[in-house]
């Protein structure tokens, strides 16, 4: 089992349609070892992965999902950029790796990273609200502290 928190999301709004399989809000619970968890969703990981300890820091992955996740202009937007010029926003940071980290640290994440060749960190403020809207799948990664981005489309 991989502990996947403490997370903190840097969404203001979301809209989630449920996957028509389970009923979240109707109590699908399941019980791991001592841990009752609702099923939100599932992510695509490659068995080389799995045998590797997980995906490896900036490597994309696919989450079954259809949601809309707003982010206010009236904060800030941290993104990373690949080489190829795909940018992709945080949408939750996390205190697994750095137990430390808090939200006023997140504009100079840039230089705690050890960003790949060509990969670059950003904080910017947007001109209007952002929403990355998904049906059926989305595209995320993480940095080496398991921070969480879904690449804009």
């Amino acid at each position: 089992m991989k502990i996947n928190g403490p997370r903190y999301w840097l969404i203001n709004n979301a809209t989630i349609t449920w996957d028509s399989r389970i009923d979240p809000r109707g109590g699908t619970v399941r019980q791991f070892p001592g841990m009752k968890m609702r099923f939100l969703t599932s992510v695509d990981i490659p068995l080389s992965a799995i045998a590797g300890g997980g995906i490896a820091p900036y490597e994309e992955t696919t989450v079954s999902r259809t949601t809309s996740f707003n982010f206010s202009r009236k904060y800030p937007l941290h993104e990373l950029v690949s080489p190829a010029g795909k940018v992709y926003a945080m949408q939750a940071y996390s205190q697994i790796v750095d137990k430390k980290l808090k939200l006023k640290d997140l504009a100079g994440l840039g230089s705690k990273l050890a960003l790949p060749a060509g990969w670059k960190f950003r904080t910017r403020k947007l001109k209007k609200d952002l929403t990355l809207s998904t049906v059926g799948a989305t595209t995320v990664l993480q940095d080496e502290l398991q921070n969480t981005y879904q690449l804009v489309k």
